[in-house]
């Protein structure tokens, strides 16, 4: 068994040992698990030379190398399609390939396509990603561990407002459409205690850089950031849900804002964001579930036929010398005489749907004489 294994890992530890020579032929370096490189790329006021690292990791080839910028060679901020930095690292490993491929198509595994794709990614961000429509970017903040759920529809009306949620404490945020309100008490403005930890609403409009701390989020939010970091602070808002657009597209980005105690900053992180109008919900759905009540009830009507349909005949032997034959009915039908007609001297009974009335002096007549 063990020798099945050593004998295909082998080719799989023999690729990896030319994909790395590959890599030191094109004057990079290796300490045995990164490697460390240059790539040149056409910068912003003429040809640059970036600073790359690059780690295969354990996975390699069956998923793509991790790359970090080192420098850029350029002045040019690193912005989208950047996942968030790990341990000591200044910037996150970039996001190459969107699609994920099997190990026999899998472009990584060539060395030119890895340095192509890299400097095309550096080249995109010098022009500030002209064509990209992805909406993403919760991924560039630390994730909640929280959902949000908002009507999409009737929150259009109520943009820079704050408004009350259900379940402040669960993982399941519910914003509704009820307006904070705050009440004065001797002269200041004190937050009661349903308009505490409310959620504002606000638009992003066209974002051309993602969002990692307060400083950024505050950039963003233009003239209303003072307003409503001094909101947070007071206690009076803890959810932001913020709609923004990324080329032709639009998303929803709902965060939880907190003040960092001890400190003056803000603690920005992500939630999950789900919406559920009855527009969403419909898209969401499958076409063949959007049936009337006229469509439902017929459906019901038929199964329950059906089911009755399938259900077998129980059959009955009466006492009765006249009804010593066997009979045999299902529990929905009645007994009945030859001309169809219902005979009254058969009543529902508890060991069968349909027994014979017992006669008034309590037992049973005899049978006729043949």
């Amino acid at each position: 068994m063990n020798h099945e294994h050593e004998t295909q890992g082998a080719p799989l530890e023999a690729e990896v040992a030319r994909w790395r020579a590959d890599l030191g032929a094109r004057h990079f370096s290796d300490d045995g698990r990164t490697l460390r490189g240059s790539i040149e790329w056409n910068g912003p006021s003429g040809p640059a030379t970036a600073l790359v690292e690059v780690d295969p990791g354990e996975s390699f080839p069956f998923a793509p190398p991790a790359i970090r910028v080192l420098d850029p060679g350029a002045d040019v901020e690193l912005t989208f399609h950047l996942d968030v930095p790990v341990g000591d690292h200044q910037h996150g490993t970039l996001c190459l390939w969107d699609d994920e491929y099997t190990l026999d198509v899998a472009p990584w595994r060539d060395i030119d396509a890895v340095i192509t794709r890299a400097r095309t990614w550096l080249e995109d961000t010098a022009e500030g990603w002209p064509s990209d429509d992805t909406c993403d970017l919760e991924r560039y903040l630390p994730s909640a561990g929280r959902m949000v759920l908002y009507d999409g529809e009737t929150l259009k009306d109520l943009r820079g407002t704050c408004v009350r949620v259900t379940g402040k404490a669960t993982p399941i945020v519910t914003i509704t459409t009820e307006q904070g309100l705050q009440r004065r008490h001797r002269g200041r403005r004190l937050p009661a205690r349903k308009d505490r930890k409310l959620c504002w609403i606000g638009d992003l409009g066209q974002v051309d850089r993602p969002i990692r701390n307060w400083a950024d989020l505050r950039d963003a939010l233009g003239e209303h950031g003072r307003d409503v970091e001094s909101k947070i602070r007071l206690g009076i808002v803890q959810f932001l849900l913020l709609e923004y657009r990324r080329g032709g597209n639009s998303a929803v980005l709902a965060l939880v804002v907190r003040p960092v105690p001890g400190a003056t900053g803000l603690n920005v992180a992500a939630a999950e964001a789900a919406d559920i109008s009855r527009t969403s919900r419909m898209l969401r759905g499958r076409p063949s579930q959007h049936r009337t009540s006229r469509t439902l009830g017929r459906d019901r009507r038929r199964r329950g036929s059906r089911l009755l349909r399938r259900r077998p005949p129980v059959p009955i032997r009466h006492p009765q010398a006249h009804h010593d034959r066997l009979r045999t009915h299902t529990p929905r039908q009645r007994c009945t005489t030859p001309d169809r007609r219902p005979d009254r001297r058969h009543v529902q009974g508890a060991c069968c749907p349909i027994a014979p009335r017992p006669p008034r002096s309590g037992r049973l007549p005899d049978p006729p004489d043949s």
